[in-house]
């Protein structure tokens, strides 16, 4: 009995304390934001709307816009696809706006090396007469980057289209480990985007007659990766692309099958400017200069014709010096470059020189967090943690800024990053009783753009009159049954073993037919 009665209590306490708030038991709960959203996944087979009230979408398998059906995608949507993709059979209708871009993004290594988003040839073509069709415009496509993931790249094709004709417009295209955009075939529309930071290539055309106009491509391993079709290439500003480990990378490889138009672009600061296998591609008006190894190389025993360029000089000694073919591999053929312009081509984009600007948007920060969150008594060290985070050129640094002045000055502490919970942190070092600390996180981007929270004030307690932290009141119930089950488990089974554990006799006399009255009561 005596058993069985301790083990009742001691599971009641149990209980009372795992149900408890404050209770030294209760778990903590974790927050995963990545996971936070809505979660879609399979065929779309009605005409639907991801509005931007339920953004964040968050695929949990691929995604397909059937045929007959239309994905509307509303401006300021971000779509993380993990590692899933969307197949577009119908239409997909995603336009944002300069000031609430649609942004694309994965957090997650992709397993789709086709496309995070693949137009078929089922897929509606864009009409612009009509205004209707597929369509990405001021969209943001880009896989996360901070600086601890500088080569861990998520999405490895941003959009493939096979035998379809969508507009591409207005958007940045960065960060793949692959190909900005593929295109097999079909007749898209692709102008005005800036395309940059692409391991393998900017633009890759393997079939088809795409237009291209007007577009930035930049810091790819190829800017132009062209294998065949007949792409229409006109005013792009093709500039500081190629790969060190990849022979004759740069600004546009011509493969022997194309049939390119090649017109009015600005071609400088890659490695290589033109790479050229034998083929019947119009290479005229450009302006091709200032790549670091050649600014026209040749691959193959076949001339190219490449006149009536601008070559940034008039010098044909200088051209030659900045030319790879028969004079410098008696196996291949010879670039032939006159007759050529006298001066630029008033119809290609002009270069500063200046690496592109493609993010223009700020780092998001998160929740910050201060250890202790309660009193911080003299000389007690304080540990500030945010959550920050950028989609698109990534972290560069995070600084914790704080002041014992009033804002007179400020000290600066470089944030670390916590690669297990997730948070940049840094300590402010104990101060004196009485100190009031002001502090602020700022972070910045590779792109230089930046964000500050606003300052925070923190009193360090005083030494007068001090506060003794007071024990919370589920840990004073504890010690107090942890005594008393004892106490009382032994002065039951001391009454038990004198035989006086709750002697009751109860004896009852009639009174009278009234009822009756207890003739002994004795314990």
């Amino acid at each position: 009995m005596m058993r069985k009665i301790a083990l009742v209590m001691a599971l009641l306490m149990l209980l009372f304390f795992m149900n408890a708030e404050t209770s030294f038991f209760m778990p903590l709960k974790i927050v995963n934001c990545a996971e936070s959203g809505t979660s879609v996944k399979g065929i779309i087979s009605t005409n639907t709307t991801w509005t931007l009230a339920n953004s964040p979408y968050v695929l949990r398998g691929p995604v397909l816009v059937n045929r007959g059906a239309v994905l509307t995608i509303e401006p300021g949507v971000v779509v993380n696809f993990t590692r899933y993709f969307i197949q577009v059979d119908g239409v997909l209708n995603a336009r944002g706006n300069e000031t609430h871009p649609i942004r694309f993004i994965s957090v997650e290594k992709t397993t789709n090396d086709e496309g995070s988003i693949i137009f078929t040839n089922l897929s509606i073509p864009w009409d612009e007469a009509t205004n209707f069709g597929s369509i990405i415009d001021h969209a943001i496509i880009t896989a996360p980057r901070n600086d601890r993931w500088q080569n861990i790249l998520h999405i490895y094709v941003a959009i493939r289209i096979n035998g379809s004709s969508p507009r591409i417009s207005n958007s940045i295209i960065s960060n793949c480990e692959g190909e900005g955009i593929w295109v097999d075939s079909g007749l898209p529309l692709i102008v005005n985007n800036t395309i940059v930071n692409n391991r393998a290539a900017g633009i890759r055309v393997s079939g088809g007659a795409p237009i291209i106009v007007g577009n930035t491509i930049a810091n790819c391993g190829q800017g132009f990766y062209i294998e065949s079709g007949s792409p229409k290439i006109y005013r792009n500003k093709i500039v500081m692309n190629g790969a060190e480990y990849e022979e004759g990378s740069g600004g546009i490889s011509v493969g022997p099958s194309s049939q390119a138009l090649i017109a009015n672009n600005m071609i400088s600061g890659n490695l290589n400017g033109l790479t050229l296998s034998h083929s019947t591609s119009l290479i005229i008006h450009n302006n091709i200069m200032g790549n670091k190894y050649c600014d026209a190389r040749l691959w193959g025993s076949y001339d190219a014709n490449v006149t009536y360029n601008w070559w940034g000089t008039t010098d044909t000694s200088l051209i030659d010096e900045h030319t790879w073919d028969f004079y410098d591999d008696f196996r291949l053929g010879k670039v032939i470059y006159v007759p050529f312009l006298n001066a630029p081509s008033p119809g290609a984009p002009a270069w500063d020189g200046t690496p592109p600007t493609v993010d223009k948007f700020p780092p998001t920060i998160g929740s910050v967090v201060r250890t202790p969150q309660g009193a911080v008594q003299p000389y007690q060290e304080v540990k500030v943690s945010a959550k920050v985070s950028d989609a698109d050129s990534g972290i560069k640094k995070v600084v914790l800024l704080y002041t014992l002045d009033g804002g007179a000055s400020w000290i600066n502490l470089t944030m670390n990053f916590n690669i297990t919970s997730g948070f940049w942190e840094a300590i402010i070092p104990g101060q004196p009783a009485g100190t009031q600390i002001q502090h602020k996180v700022v972070t910045y981007d590779n792109a230089g753009n930046y964000v500050a929270t606003q300052a925070t004030t923190l009193q360090i307690q005083s030494n007068q009159n001090p506060q003794t932290p007071t024990p919370p009141l589920t840990l004073i119930i504890a010690i107090l049954l942890l005594i008393a089950i004892p106490i009382i488990g032994l002065t039951i089974l001391k009454l038990k073993r004198k035989g006086n554990f709750f002697t009751l006799k109860l004896s009852w006399k009639t009174v009278g037919p009234a009822g009756f009255e207890p003739a002994t009561n004795r314990l």
